[in-house]
């Protein structure tokens, strides 16, 4: 295909759109994994899955979903190889700012990181994409290739289970999305 067309039914995505996302797909993918070294790796399989492939795409309505879905995607496979290998996935501690916090306000964002990282991967990948990057519940289950209902049973949970471990029955809102 000839750069810069695009067949009938397509909207047309060029690199420079996708340069866009990257920071919110680092962001997740570093959450998502813990290691900044293999969330980099993972960010960039993404995104050259989608040059790749992006032509070849039936209709992409919303490019950030369909950024994290092939995101997922390619996490997926790459647990598969290394459950393949024999390989275990290590989950890292991530770090979410990149800016100095006061001490009191470091044991915290820690701690709410600790907490995520011991949510089930399902529940993580759900509280990440609604609470951190903040998509709608349409978005995540999008990017998810999940129904509606089933994301926000799953975001249910995993905020029930964040105010468990962190003690704050009732007093803790993550992530409105809609």
């Amino acid at each position: 295909m000839e750069h810069g067309k695009c067949p009938a039914g397509l909207r047309e995505v060029d690199g420079r759109e996708l340069v866009d996302h990257i920071r919110a797909l680092r962001r997740y993918a570093r959450v998502l994994i813990g290691s900044p070294a293999d969330a980099d790796d993972l960010v960039q399989e993404t995104l050259k899955r989608a040059l790749l492939y992006i032509d070849g795409a039936s209709r992409i309505d919303n490019l950030r979903a369909y950024l994290f879905r092939i995101l997922h995607n390619a996490r997926n496979d790459a647990l598969k190889q290394r459950l393949a290998a024999g390989t275990p996935v290590p989950v890292e501690e991530a770090r979410l700012l990149a800016v100095e916090l006061p001490q009191v306000d470091r044991i915290a964002c820690r701690q709410v990181v600790d907490a995520i990282q011991c949510l089930s991967e399902e529940h993580r990948r759900v509280i990440l994409l609604v609470a951190v990057e903040g998509m709608s519940y349409r978005e995540a289950a999008e990017a998810l290739d999940l129904p509606v209902g089933t994301v926000m049973s799953r975001l249910n949970r995993a905020r029930a289970a964040l105010r468990a471990t962190l003690g704050m029955e009732g007093a803790l809102e993550l992530g409105a999305g809609s």
